[in-house]
């Protein structure tokens, strides 16, 4: 009870065939430990024979434990092994549940659009102006929450026209840090475009923050751009792990919504679909929180960790 089990010696790591190398003033030697199946608080006790040490002096994880559990911190160094150093063991426990609710959301769409009408509130954030220059775009409002955003190109010109192939660059902030995406429109795109319609398209990161939105490529006369939001809400906290099974619950309007597919693990945001001005979103995942020292008692043995050994 309490003490870390030694596996037997492994030859091939130094390939000297004896599982201990000589490192100028030291021993050093590579061993699979076991902790005890009743964890004793401060630490189980490494016995030093088995290592073929009297002292060891300093130990480094050589591998990934078996399971969730850090079982490499050398809490007190021995000199003999009547003074055996011991081995702390941290374990993260349940992941706990976050929720993130949001009342009173602007509308928005999040699927692109070629060639068609406008989606909710594409013109939210920044007004349709004169797209035949390569200015930025004036911001007119911010997101409401940190969510991603849409670029709508519309032709105005009275007649069917085509645009020119652009990509437009944001600017901007998410959670208080820097952040930046791109949205381009291929020739295709803006490939005869009927008078009144417009060509929109999303980003993927989220933004708190718009700082600047700036086109690429000046468009035909009389073509109009805007900026408006998206649907692919940005989460405060990553979930754990970063998987779309670790979101629990999600609504909208008090209505269950289906999180399949809905997850985007690059950009850790979630998509709500088409919304209108004042809806209420939720949603309800795991979170990982900071490690903590096992429990007394706790059974550990299952918990196997390949550890390099200095000492002499």
């Amino acid at each position: 009870m309490g003490n870390v089990s030694v596996a037997a010696a492994i030859p091939n790591v130094f390939g000297n065939g004896a599982g201990l190398e000589r490192w100028g003033e030291s021993n050093v030697v590579v061993r699979d430990i076991t902790m005890s199946n009743s964890y004793a608080t401060g630490g189980d006790t490494l016995p030093l024979a088995p290592l073929g040490l009297t002292r060891v002096d300093l130990m480094i994880p050589a591998g990934l434990p078996s399971a969730k559990t850090v079982a490499a911190t050398l809490l007190l160094i021995g000199g003999s092994a009547a003074s055996a150093p011991k081995i702390q063991a941290f374990v993260g426990g349940s992941p706990p549940i976050n929720v993130y609710d949001e009342g009173n959301i602007k509308g928005s769409a999040n699927t692109n659009v070629i060639n068609g009408a406008a989606p909710t509130n594409s013109a939210l954030i920044a007004n349709l102006a004169a797209a035949n220059n390569t200015t930025p775009l004036t911001i007119a409002l911010q997101p409401d929450v940190g969510r991603n955003i849409c670029v709508a190109i519309k032709n105005n010109t009275g007649g069917g026209a085509s645009g020119n192939a652009s990509t437009y660059t944001l600017v901007g902030t998410f959670q208080g840090a820097a952040q930046t995406d791109t949205i381009a429109f291929s020739g295709a795109d803006l490939n005869a475009m009927t008078n009144g319609n417009l060509t929109t398209k999303y980003s993927a990161k989220p933004f708190d923050t718009i700082t600047s939105i700036t086109p690429g490529t000046a468009q035909p006369a009389n073509f109009q751009h805007s900026a408006g939001p998206g649907s692919a809400i940005g989460l405060p906290i990553t979930p754990f792990p970063n998987v779309e099974a670790s979101l629990i619950k999600l609504t909208k309007n008090a209505a269950d919504l289906s999180p399949v597919g809905t997850y985007s693990a690059a950009n850790v945001t979630v998509n709500f679909g088409t919304l209108t001005d004042g809806d209420h979103i939720s949603a309800e995942y795991k979170v990982q929180t900071a490690e903590t020292e096992a429990a007394a008692g706790q059974d550990l043995s299952t918990v196997t960790q390949r550890v390099m050994f200095i000492g002499s």
